[in-house]
């Protein structure tokens, strides 16, 4: 099962994938500009690039613009949750339609949402929570399949004691041990 990994106060938040999902090539490079040097970043122009590219990047955090033509955010962090269940899904939106975020977040497709135009302090912070998120559900997934490997270790054990066979030996004490 490999080592343990650091406590999550000593994350190296650049081993995590995040994909930045922006109709608009203007605001992946603003999130490219803010964010390069903390954080492993990936990018698509639209919803379905962005399943495209889940398909072989195993992303923590997955941050999306809500308005997009062809699928919304809401719809991407939806479609995005089957193929990568543990990603946290993170909603841009500069309209505050909050019947549709309520409804977004309580069905577990947005984690979080967050109003533009964001604040690049604020948004590091969030992102830093979110792949801390990401890292504690996966480390609780890898220490349960050890469990569970270990629960069926011991349960075999149980059923199947270790037969040592015959005893074989001339001393006095095996013997002893013997008669």
């Amino acid at each position: 099962a490999g080592p343990a990994p650091p406590p999550m106060r000593d994350l190296d938040f650049r081993k995590f994938d995040i994909l930045v999902v922006d109709d608009e090539e203007d605001n992946l490079d603003a999130f490219r500009f803010s964010f390069r040097r903390s954080f492993t970043l990936h990018y698509a122009l639209g919803g379905p690039a962005a399943l495209e590219r889940l398909r072989d990047l195993d992303a923590a955090v997955i941050v999306s613009d809500q308005r997009m033509p062809g699928m919304s955010g809401i719809e991407l962090l939806e479609r995005a949750k089957q193929i990568r269940p543990d990603a946290v899904g993170i909603l841009l939106t500069a309209y505050a339609d909050l019947d549709v975020l309520i409804h977004a977040v309580n069905s577990g497709a947005v984690d979080r949402y967050i109003q533009k135009p964001w604040d690049s302090k604020e948004l590091a912070v969030i992102l830093r929570q979110a792949v801390t998120s990401f890292a504690t559900v996966r480390e609780n997934q890898r220490l349960r399949e050890q469990l569970s490997l270990y629960t069926g270790y011991l349960e075999r054990e149980q059923r199947d004691p270790i037969d040592f066979g015959e005893i074989a030996g001339e001393s006095a004490l095996i013997k002893e041990v013997t008669a």
